[in-house]
C-alpha cells in the first residue's frame, strides 16, 4: 500500500477508507512544530472529495494536532505537534471521519483522550511503550505499560475500546461510540 515517492498514502478495506498522513514540513527552529506540505494538503483534498458521504474515513497521523488531545496543548510543553491550520480545516466538517494521532504517549486515561468539533472525532492512541501522563501529576509522569484502541464498525456507528496490554484490561473512560451517518 506505500507510495515510494512519498510517506503518504491510502487505501481502502471493505468500505472503509484509509488515509495515512506523513508531515514532510518543519519550522526549522527546533520547536518541534511540523505540518503538510503544500503538496500532501492537495493531495489530501483531493482524496477527500471523491469519497462518498457513505463511506467511513480513517485518518492516521504520527502527532497530534495542536490544542486538541492530551499532550497537544501547547502549556503541556510535550514539543512536537501538527499545526493545524489547512489540514484541520480539510477535516472538519465532514462526517464519518475520526482522526488517529499519536507521539504524546499520554495515556487513554487522560480526560482528553478524546477531542470533537464540527462532526470531527479526533483520538489520542497513547503508546506501546513508555506512557505519559500529567493528569494527576503537574510535572508529568513516565509509566510503564502499553496502551491502545480495538475499533468495530457497523453500519451506523464505530466502537472504540481503549485497552490496557499491559494488564489485559480494558480501559473504561476510552471507550467511545461515534455515531455514522446513516447509509
Amino acid at each position: 500500500y506505500t507510495h515510494p515517492e512519498r510517506a503518504y498514502y491510502d487505501f481502502y478495506l471493505n468500505s472503509a477508507h484509509f488515509i495515512f498522513l506523513a508531515p514532510d514540513r518543519t519550522s526549522g527552529l527546533g520547536d518541534g512544530v511540523v505540518w503538510c506540505s503544500k503538496d500532501e494538503l492537495a493531495w489530501l483534498s483531493e482524496t477527500l472529495s471523491n469519497c462518498s458521504d457513505e463511506e467511513e474515513i480513517f485518518v492516521f497521523l504520527h502527532e497530534a494536532i495542536e490544542g486538541t488531545v492530551s499532550g497537544s496543548k501547547p502549556e503541556q510543553e510535550w514539543g512536537s505537534y501538527q499545526d493545524g491550520g489547512a489540514l484541520y480545516d480539510l477535516l472538519t466538517g465532514r462526517e464519518n471521519l475520526i482522526l488517529f494521532t499519536s507521539h504524546t504517549h499520554w495515556t487513554l486515561n487522560d480526560s482528553d483522550t478524546l477531542y470533537q468539533d464540527s462532526g470531527l472525532s479526533i483520538l489520542n492512541t497513547a503508546a506501546v511503550c513508555s506512557l505519559w501522563t500529567s493528569e494527576n501529576y503537574p510535572a508529568g509522569e513516565y509509566l510503564p505499560g502499553s496502551q491502545g484502541y480495538y475499533v468495530r464498525v457497523y453500519d451506523s456507528y464505530v466502537e472504540i475500546y481503549g485497552r490496557d496490554f499491559t494488564s489485559g484490561r480494558w480501559i473504561p473512560s476510552a471507550m467511545f461510540v461515534l455515531p455514522l451517518r446513516d447509509k
